[in-house]
């Protein structure tokens, strides 16, 4: 691109095509971390679901304990 706006530089090629190499790479694992997060902050909610399901279970079978024997001696 220097080249064709008529710019000189002494910069060569080879470093050139090298730090290229280094930002591809810096991308791709800056992109591979976002889904590693992504992947994780999925299967955290997941896991919350299924907690708060768990616990609403609890809560109904429990209630359902107390509510059985007061329902029997009617």
């Amino acid at each position: 691109m220097l080249k064709k706006t008529g710019i000189v530089s002494d910069i060569p090629d080879t470093a050139i095509i090298d730090t290229n190499k280094q930002i591809v790479q810096a991308s791709t694992v800056n992109n591979q971390f976002v889904k590693t997060t992504i992947d994780a902050t999925v299967q955290n909610f997941k896991t919350f679901n299924d907690n708060i399901n768990a616990f609403a279970e609890l809560n109904k079978n429990a209630i359902q304990s107390w509510i059985n024997p007061i329902a029997h001696k009617n």
